[in-house]
């Protein structure tokens, strides 16, 4: 796992993406930096909404679970996987 693509098929997908990144913003200072150390995301394209996320240290991202916790993230803000949006792990 080297990084994670993540294409936005609806708008849906998209308000969910974006409720998740504000309330990673609304973290601890800390558990901010933890984050960073392990990936960085960033917005590829706007139109559709594509985010990719680096892997800096792929041992950490398998041990927590990266890709889970992405799914199941966007699953609380309604988003569907396959329909809202598609998932590549590299």
């Amino acid at each position: 796992m080297k990084e994670i693509v993540l294409f936005f098929k609806t708008e849906k997908g998209e308000k969910a993406y974006h409720q998740v990144d504000a309330e990673g913003k609304a973290q601890s200072f800390m558990d901010r930096k933890i984050s960073r150390a392990v990936a960085k995301d960033s917005i590829v394209a706007t139109n559709p909404l594509t985010v990719k996320i680096r892997i800096k240290v792929e041992r950490l991202a398998i041990q927590i679970q990266l890709d889970e916790q992405i799914v199941t993230a966007l699953k609380k803000y309604g988003a569907v996987r396959d329909t809202d949006y598609t998932m590549k792990v590299n």
